[in-house]
């Protein structure tokens, strides 16, 4: 989009992302937004953007009902924001497929949208994890305890929260002190590893510690499952691009437009995988890859594009 009238950046965090996209279209009459359900993320940003002299629209909303008019947003940019939309509301899968149809209906013609995100590991079959540090242990045993156990939630959103997950999407194994290794679902080894570097990144910031049940990636599911698939089945690359195809076409029916992935890449994070071969070994029963292949193979990140065109 060489010359949009308005990005928007949904999931402001701390305002980077809306930095770069100003920076990006400068010197054009672009305006760049963000939107965020919290206000405290928004306040952040807009004391961030002031410090580089920088104006953007930031608007408090949410991602399932966007505070924009129909076909009026030329870029829009999600990233590592559709496994939150999952993450921490009670119909999580609706809300996932909700936000879908949102962007196709509020992008423009001829508008894009990029979406970023963690890549669930192409195999599907088992792996074991061996601790290499007593840091990698520890956290194992407070992550299978706490993840999407909710617990500084109000007792009617816990309840409401595991009443309404289809399948069991927290499950992990407890181990004893005594053992070195656990086998896990591809995807909830995935899980475990992603979280580690999170968790290790937070606690180097002074942000959370071992046994700190209120560290809020403890809610967060990474890799989401199918929204249409009893139980708990994240979806391959493939299968998430399909998704989000057919979810477009359906909010985009009985108009002469249709969104399709053009771009559908996948990017490696080497110094995230060389970080976590420091603590974990990972295998494959039935693969002859090497532990570091099969760590590179989890900290990948989905980079799509969906662009808006006539279909007539």
């Amino acid at each position: 989009m060489p010359q949009p009238r308005n990005v928007v950046s949904v999931g402001v965090g701390s305002g980077e992302e809306m930095h770069a996209a100003i920076n990006m279209y400068a010197g054009g009459s672009v305006v760049v937004h963000g939107l965020d359900v919290s206000p405290s993320a928004l306040m952040h940003s807009h004391e961030y953007l002031a410090k580089y002299g920088l104006r953007g629209v930031l608007t408090e909303g949410s991602a399932t009902g966007m505070p924009y008019p129909p076909e009026s947003i030329d870029v829009f940019i999600f990233s590592a924001i559709m496994h939150e939309i999952y993450s921490y509301v009670p119909d999580g899968r609706q809300a996932w497929a909700k936000a879908i149809s949102e962007i196709a209906q509020k992008t423009s013609p001829g508008g894009v949208l990029l979406l970023r995100d963690f890549a669930a590991p192409n195999h599907e079959g088992y792996t074991r994890l061996l601790f290499k540090s007593r840091i990698a242990a520890d956290f194992y045993h407070y992550f299978s305890r706490e993840f999407r156990a909710f617990a500084v939630t109000s007792d009617q959103m816990r309840e409401s929260m595991l009443d309404r997950r289809s399948g069991n999407d927290s499950y992990l194994p407890r181990v004893t002190a005594f053992e070195e290794s656990v086998r896990l679902p591809t995807t909830a080894a995935a899980e475990v590893l992603l979280h580690f570097k999170n968790f290790c990144d937070h606690v180097n910031r002074g942000f959370t510690n071992l046994d700190d049940v209120t560290w809020k990636e403890l809610n967060e599911v990474y890799l989401p499952p199918d929204p249409f698939v009893p139980g708990f089945y994240p979806m391959s690359q493939s299968a998430y691009v399909e998704q989000i195809e057919m979810l477009m076409s359906c909010a985009l029916r009985g108009t002469p437009y249709s969104m399709t992935c053009v771009e559908n890449g996948r990017s490696t994070r080497p110094n995230h995988a060389a970080f976590l071969a420091q603590h974990f070994h990972a295998e494959y029963p039935d693969l002859p890859l090497s532990s570091e292949e099969v760590i590179a193979g989890f900290t990948c990140k989905m980079e799509l594009v969906f662009s808006k065109t006539s279909s007539r």
